[in-house]
């Protein structure tokens, strides 16, 4: 016999499992076999019924059968199987067995077989510390334990199979994270635990284990699913205890009035006579309250200790700490409490869960005491801070504030409706916490009675839209009640920018201009501000045909306006993109793209019989940032506006060199004037050459191209007209000319110029800071140098291509002691850095950088030396050679200061930012001994200072110097001159003081001179001190000793 079982062991069967019993063969077909299973006593359990019938050519068949244990079978240990045949003739066939009256039966066993038809049961079950805490849990549904009591355990199997257990399967699964109204859990997860039992008892408890219990979160309430498992693998039915709060924390108590010093609770204000109701609450639900105020000192009409007043409550009269059995409120006549004297006031509270608290303060009875009354609002508290990124939330907590006799003092039991109001803010702007937004306006809210505590309120806002583009969003805050107010200020900037806005017309005709504006902006489309801006971006179309300005594109203003060429063929779904064009930028692969743009075809050109051509042309060069000329010329009498045929006129301009070759060509539209800009018969443009300096000839054309006048005029803008109309002449506002598309045209006779040459007549502006060091980390013969870059280092808007004002940077060096600067390498546009490979190493170098374009060069404004010095070897300052700098350097330092040789490295000798600073002096005398206040004034920024001073031996001794700063000091004394130096370990632009102390050795004295001091700045770069005194002292003795 075999058992198909679904648990360990093989030698048991559960509900469901399946005995396999084999008889052999029998010794004719179409028989029917018939089996059956009884105990050892040979008590027929049941039977199984018709096997099967055999048929066919097989003259023996097997005979097998199956039996499955079904739900009621008594559970026994040991089994027999009896089978018997009838062949059709209805003889039966079996082995004759001692078993009457079966003597024609089959039998085989005994196997040792547990069968198990009963399932384990399970009732009474409850959450709760011990059974006799279980009336708490019944009656709130809540307990503060991880334990689960079952009351009664069936399962019998335990007393028929050796061995046998059970298991009680748990899982505590989380359904509500929400207690009274406030979040309590976020990354909550089902807890599953088993135990395992060997015998069945009255009670059976089940805890999870403290790493399972610690996965529990407090207050969350928890689906509480179980059951049980016996050793065949019988399961009971499973149970659920619904929504058990789980709750391990004691209730906080809150008193009023109170001030919050402690942090938590605070403590009990001075009451009289009129406020000595003492304001309790509790943070959840509790059972039992037990509140006790005593007489914390002697009086006259009460004694220390004597209880005032007490009040007990709680709905388990069996179970309170007191000894109470029914509630009690007993107060003493009045006048119990005793004026200006010291109480006691002891709280006790009791959750549902059963924890528990105790609290307790003191606090003076006065009757002439004055509470505090509302006069003002205050904010207390701003978190994170007053400015915060859009769709950050700012969380503010105001105190209620009493202002008499001008002392700011809590309204503790202030609770009432408040106001808040938001001035400067517009759309998205959300509230939480305390305040309750208006239905009707968001910017407005309001703070209701109950959610003031100790007469404080906290309340969070939230703005995600920067109503004003580029401009962080001010925001106004005023709390009010009445007269009473408080205001304070809020801003929010964009947050971090992670798209491209890119706006463009809604449809424009091919082979037209247009311009595309690109946005930085944060994920709510709040524009970047403007000082944050600083990226170059490519601009690219889905559509073959769309020009851009050539290469990458600065961006550094919003919005960043840049002009296309739509494509020739006409489209209704044209995309602009925009990308960052350097990834390693801070904005890296932000992209952006525009709405569909409809490209429409440009109407065809209406007949027209001849063009009034353009007259009288005239070019002048222009020295500006690059190689610039301005064409004029008299517009054609076909001009719109002119009183002439208004055939919507554009102008050709095209330069060529003297050769005849063509250069340069441009399409300007049409001039138009508006009702408020009088017309005018003057046309102008710009021409950048793109460094050119050879002299060309220009050509002007009146065409037609068959747009429409309304399309094709060029409105002049007010503020070019306020601009260029400062004479009699109004010209087209100056644009940069670039190579323009052109497709057939109807245009007049050509008004040519003499021959022009452009030039750049305007330096670019200089750099403002320069700097140069020592090449890090290298084997010696370089120099660094770097600068900022010049503000003319910039793309500057054209039309049609991007223009750089300025071609790059040349750097200039001169030894140490030389006249002459001589020019020594180049870097390019945006570069700020060039490395100078000298060659020398511990030679001193000046250096200065020149910002260029075509036709200047501007020297910096400062210049900066440096020498090279071999960067292998220890580290700097580490002369022990250990491999670290630590206080064995800093004595060898002071042991080889001032000597010529034994550093492992030569230091870069730059100047520092201290170039104002000076040295003040003070003499006077400490006993014994003559005290020298010395203190470095004037400095921008000072992490430390030195100073070189020499005594007459004779006449002197040194004694100490001090210093205010925790780090190690200089001193060297040897004899006759005293080094000293100290840092400090923040930099300061405050006075650096130290005080000297010399012991005199007569009584005649002698001069103490400075002969050197310095200052150092943040980055370790020395400047000379001005000494205002360089003879420090000559005492009276000595002063008489001279005459």
């Amino acid at each position: 016999m075999t058992i198909k079982n679904k648990v360990e062991p093989d030698t048991s069967a559960a509900i469901g499992d399946t005995l396999y019993f084999d008889f052999g063969k029998a010794s004719e077909r179409d028989v029917t076999f018939t089996l059956g299973i009884a105990t050892t006593d040979s008590t027929i359990i049941s039977t199984v019924g018709t096997i099967s019938t055999q048929v066919g050519t097989d003259a023996t068949p097997s005979l097998t059968g199956t039996y499955v244990v079904t739900s009621g079978d008594t559970t026994i240990a040991q089994i027999l199987a009896w089978a018997f045949l009838k062949d059709p003739a209805g003889n039966l066939g079996g082995t004759p067995t001692t078993y009457s009256p079966y003597w024609d039966t089959l039998w085989t066993g005994p196997w040792t077989v547990y069968i198990d038809g009963e399932p384990p049961t399970v009732s009474g079950r409850v959450a709760a510390d011990d059974i006799a805490d279980s009336t708490r849990f019944l009656t709130y549904n809540i307990t503060n334990t991880p334990k689960i009591w079952f009351e009664k355990v069936t399962e019998k199997g335990l007393d028929v199979v050796p061995g046998a257990t059970y298991d009680v399967v748990l899982k505590w699964k989380p359904v509500d994270i929400v207690y009274l109204g406030h979040k309590v859990g976020e990354d909550t997860t089902t807890v599953e635990y088993t135990a395992t039992y060997e015998d069945s008892t009255s009670y059976v408890v089940v805890e999870l284990s403290s790493d399972k219990a610690a996965d529990l979160v407090d207050s969350v309430a928890y689906d509480i699913i179980y059951y049980l498992k016996d050793s065949q693998g019988n399961e009971s039915a499973v149970g659920t205890l619904k929504s058990v709060r789980y709750d391990t924390t004691a209730p906080i108590l809150y008193v009023f009035p109170t001030t919050d010093t402690s942090g938590t609770y605070g403590y009990i204000d001075t009451l009289n006579s009129q406020n000595n109701d003492v304001i309790l609450s509790w943070s959840e639900p509790c059972d039992t309250i037990r509140v006790v105020y005593t007489a914390a000192e002697e009086g006259k009409t009460v004694s220390k200790g004597d209880t005032v007043y007490y009040y007990f409550f709680s709905s388990d009269y069996t179970r309170n700490n007191w000894g109470v059995t029914e509630e009690l409120a007993k107060k003493k006549p009045a006048g119990a409490f005793e004026d200006s004297l010291e109480y006691t006031l002891t709280v006790y509270a009791r959750d549902l869960a059963g924890n528990e608290t105790t609290w307790t303060e003191t606090f003076y009875y006065c009757e002439a005491y004055v509470p505090p009354a509302l006069a003002m609002f205050k904010v207390i508290e701003i978190e994170p801070g007053d400015t915060v990124h859009a769709g950050e939330g700012i969380t503010i907590t105001v105190q209620a504030c009493d202002t008499t006799g001008g002392v700011e003092r809590p309204v503790s039991t202030f609770k009432d409706t408040v106001t808040v109001t938001l001035s400067g803010a517009g759309t998205g702007v959300t509230w939480s916490g305390d305040a309750t937004v208006d239905t009707a306006n968001p910017l407005v809210a309001y703070i209701y009675p109950d959610a003031w505590t100790a007469g404080k309120a906290s309340f969070t806002v939230t703005d995600s839209i920067i109503d004003v583009a580029a401009t962080p969003e001010v925001v106004y805050l005023t709390i009010a009640r009445g007269t009473a107010t408080g205001t304070d200020t809020l801003t929010w900037i964009p947050a971090a920018c992670s798209q491209y806005l890119v706006d463009a017309p809604d449809t424009v005709y091919a082979d037209s201009s247009f311009m595309v504006k690109v946005r930085p902006a944060d994920r709510y489309g709040n524009d970047m501000l403007p000082d944050s801006i600083d990226v170059w971006v490519e601009l690219s179309a889905n559509k073959a045909g769309t020009q851009f300005p050539l290469g990458k594109q600065h961006l550094v203003e919003v919005p960043g306006e840049f002009p296309v060429i739509a494509p020739s063929i006409a489209t209704n779904n044209l995309l602009i993109y925009a990308t960052t064009a350097d990834p390693s930028t801070k904005w890296k692969t932000i992209t952006g793209v525009s709405k569909k743009i409809v490209v429409l075809t440009a109407p065809v050109a209406p007949p027209v019989v001849e063009l009034d051509a353009p007259d009288s042309v005239w070019v002048e060069p222009l020295g500006g940032q690059g190689t610039f000329v301005r064409v004029s010329w008299i517009l054609s009498r076909d001009n719109p506006g002119l009183g002439g045929n208004d055939k919507a006129v554009e102008y050709a301009i095209a330069a060529y060199d003297l050769s005849g070759n063509l250069k340069y060509q441009v399409v300007v539209p049409a001039l138009y004037f508006p009702t408020n800009v009088p017309p005018t018969n003057i046309g102008t443009v710009v021409f950048y050459t793109w460094e050119d300096t050879d002299s060309l000839r220009y050509y002007v054309w009146a065409q037609n191209r068959g747009i429409p006048l309304a399309s094709a005029a060029y409105s002049v803008p007010k503020k070019a007209y306020k601009k260029l109309a400062d004479g009699s002449v109004l010209v087209i506002p100056e644009k940069v000319a670039g190579a323009a598309k052109s497709t057939p045209v109807m245009r007049s006779a050509a008004a040519v110029s003499e021959p022009v040459a452009a030039y750049d007549g305007v330096p670019p502006a200089p750099v403002a800071w320069v700097k140069a060091v020592d090449t890090p980390a290298d084997e010696g013969g370089k120099i660094t140098v770097s600068w900022t870059a010049s503000p003319d280092d910039k793309m500057f808007e054209v039309w049609g291509y991007p223009v750089r004002g300025v071609t790059g940077y040349r750097i200039y060096r001169k030894a140490l002691g030389e006249e002459e600067f001589q020019l020594v390498g180049t870097a390019p546009a945006g570069a700020t850095t060039f490395v100078d490979e000298v060659g020398v190493n511990n030679q001193t170098y000046i250096y200065k950088v020149f910002a260029a374009d075509a036709s200047n060069e501007v020297a910096s404004e400062v210049q900066e030396g440096a020498f090279a010095a071999v960067n292998v070897g220890v580290p700097v300052g580490d002369f022990t050679s250990d491999g670290k700098v630590d206080f064995d350097d800093f004595f060898a330092f002071v042991e080889h200061f001032g000597e010529t040789t034994g550093a492992a490295k030569q230091v870069p000798v730059v100047l520092g930012i201290n170039t104002a600073a000076r040295l003040l002096t003070q003499v006077k005398e400490d006993g014994s001994d003559l005290v020298i206040d010395a203190a470095v004034e004037g400095a921008v920024e000072a992490k430390g200072c030195g100073f070189v001073l020499e005594y007459d031996p004779r006449a002197y001794e040194f004694v100490r110097a001090e210093a205010s700063t925790d780090l190690p000091m200089l001193v060297k004394d040897e004899g006759g001159q005293l080094a000293f130096a100290y840092a400090v370990g923040k930099p300061t632009s405050e006075a650096l003081k130290v005080r000297f102390y010399f012991r005199p050795k007569d009584e005649l004295g002698g001069a103490i001179n400075v002969l050197r001091a310095v200052v150092a700045d943040p980055f370790n770069r020395l400047n000379p001190v001005e000494v205002l005194r360089q003879t420090i002292v000559a005492p009276k003795a000595f002063a008489l000793g001279q005459n």
